[in-house]
C-alpha cells in the first residue's frame, strides 16, 4: 500500500461457527496451488528453477505441473522464460468479485462515504475464517491512500477494521484467529504481542471504533467503525494520508458513524 496521485451475498463463518478442522490434501493438487500462487505473488515471474526451489518440490515433478497448468491457461511464459499467470486467471478475478462481495446495501453506504470525506472507503467483513475487504471506492482527494485490492485478508492485526472485527467477535473465535495469524511486524507502530492485542480489542469495544495509526503501512492511518453496535459481521472504514487523517480525525468519525446508523441490519 502506499500513497497515490491522481452482488452477491457473503457466507459467513467465522464469526457464527467454530474454525473446521485441517482436513486432508492430495498432494498433486497442493503442489499446483503453491506453484499457481508462487508466481502469482512474484513481481515478474519465476522460472522453473526458482519455483522448484523456492517450494522444495523437485525438478522434474515442478516442470510436469508447470506444464498442466499451463495447458489450463492458469500460467504463460512471457518473454523472458519465465512463468506468469495466464488469461485463464481472469475467470478467477472476476468469480473472486462476484463471489467476495460486501451485500448489496453496503456498496451504496461505501461510495457514500467516500464521497463526503473524499478519502477510500471499504466495507470489510468475515468470509471462510478470514476478515477480508469486500467493498472498495476510491476518494476524490488529488493524493489519497492506495486502495487496499478486493478480497485483501492479510495483516488483520495491522489494520483498523480487522482489528475492530477481533474486537467484536467471540472470545473463542478471536483466540483462534490470533493463534492461526501470527502477529507480522508490519510497522514499528504494528501491535505483536497477544496481551496488547487484547487489551487494544477491549478499549476498541469501550470507545466504539478502530484505529490504524500507521500500523500497516508508514504514512497512512485507518479508522473503522462498527455496523449494528458490533452484531453485523461488517465494519466501515476509510484509509488517508496521515497529515488529513490527524486535522480531519473527529469528522471522519462522525462521518463513518453517521453512514453505519443508516445501514439497514439485515444479519
Amino acid at each position: 500500500m502506499m500513497l497515490q496521485k491522481e452482488k452477491s451475498s457473503v457466507r459467513l463463518t467465522s464469526s457464527r461457527t467454530k474454525p473446521s478442522k485441517k482436513r486432508p490434501r492430495v498432494q498433486s493438487v497442493a503442489r499446483a496451488a503453491d506453484i499457481l500462487l508462487a508466481i502469482a505473488a512474484s513481481e515478474s515471474g519465476l522460472k522453473t528453477k526458482e519455483i522448484s526451489e523456492k517450494l522444495g518440490i523437485a525438478l522434474q515433478t515442478t516442470y510436469h505441473l508447470l506444464q498442466t497448468l499451463a495447458e489450463a491457461g492458469l500460467i504463460a511464459r512471457n518473454e523472458c522464460n519465465r512463468f506468469v499467470v495466464g488469461l485463464a486467471v481472469s475467470t478467477l478475478t472476476e468469480a473472486l468479485k462476484r463471489h467476495m462481495a460486501a451485500p448489496e446495501y453496503l456498496a451504496p453506504v461505501v461510495r457514500e462515504i467516500a464521497r463526503v470525506t473524499g478519502e477510500t472507503a471499504y466495507a470489510v467483513g468475515w468470509w471462510n475464517d478470514e476478515i477480508v475487504t469486500l467493498s472498495v471506492a476510491r476518494g476524490h482527494h488529488p493524493v489519497h491512500a492506495a486502495e487496499v485490492p478486493h478480497g485483501f485478508a492479510k495483516d488483520a492485526h495491522a489494520r483498523a477494521s480487522g482489528k475492530l472485527l477481533l474486537a467484536y467477535a467471540r472470545p473463542a473465535v478471536r483466540e483462534e484467529y490470533l493463534r492461526t495469524h501470527p502477529l507480522r511486524r508490519c510497522t514499528q507502530n504494528t501491535t505483536t504481542r497477544p496481551k496488547a492485542m487484547a487489551a487494544e480489542c477491549e478499549t476498541i469495544r469501550g470507545r466504539g471504533y478502530s484505529i490504524d495509526d500507521e500500523e500497516l503501512t508508514k504514512g497512512l492511518c485507518c479508522i473503522s467503525v462498527p455496523i449494528a453496535g458490533g452484531r453485523a459481521p461488517y465494519t466501515l472504514g476509510l484509509s488517508a494520508p496521515r497529515e488529513r487523517y490527524v486535522e480531519n480525525f473527529k469528522r471522519y468519525v462522525a462521518a463513518l458513524r453517521d453512514a453505519a446508523a443508516k445501514v439497514p441490519i439485515r444479519m
